[in-house]
């Protein structure tokens, strides 16, 4: 495999929202780049349980206050089957945050804080999880996500370079 590629959260809630014909561009945006991840066997997918939480969260959220009638229970349970065929076809692997990745959460929002970007929790998290995913491999992993706050980050905090580079879907 040449491409290492972590979900954030965010890029697969895009994926979600363009299912339906009525998704705005960037939705649709992001849903093709991230199909076309998951159509390329030669690259290497992984989500950690909190993807998976997060976006089960979004879903559900989507489904029980959204004003848009397409994010109903149907729409939620079957984009939420769509990921997990992933990873029970072994498509995505699910990878597990470091155990002290709380401690590096909290010193991470501090420093983006201190340089007046944005981290927040949950994404803290994910991001040490894929450095810890790319020690594991020995590689460079790409963070897959819409979420500009990591690129933002990244620009102020370099430490991350060698180990994870951004791919926005959208």
């Amino acid at each position: 495999m040449s491409r290492h590629c972590y979900f954030d959260t965010s890029a697969l809630v895009l994926w979600a929202e363009a299912s339906n014909s009525s998704a705005d561009a960037r939705a649709v945006i992001g849903r093709t780049a991230v199909e076309t991840l998951f159509n390329d066997a030669s690259v290497s997918l992984a989500l950690s349980e909190l993807t998976i939480l997060e976006y089960s969260n979004s879903l559900i959220t989507l489904w029980r206050t959204s004003s848009k009638p397409q994010f109903d229970q149907s729409w939620a349970e079957d984009n939420l089957n769509a990921l997990m065929k992933h990873v029970a076809d072994g498509r995505a692997t699910v990878v597990s945050a470091p155990r002290w990745s709380p401690e590096q959460a909290i010193a991470l929002m501090t420093v983006a804080t201190r340089r007046n970007v944005g981290l927040k929790a949950w994404d803290s998290i994910h991001l040490v999880t894929a450095a810890n995913w790319s020690n594991q491999l020995g590689q460079i992993v790409e963070l897959v996500t819409c979420d500009e706050d990591f690129e933002n980050f990244g620009a102020v905090f370099d430490f991350f370079d060698n180990q994870v580079v951004v791919f926005r879907t959208a």
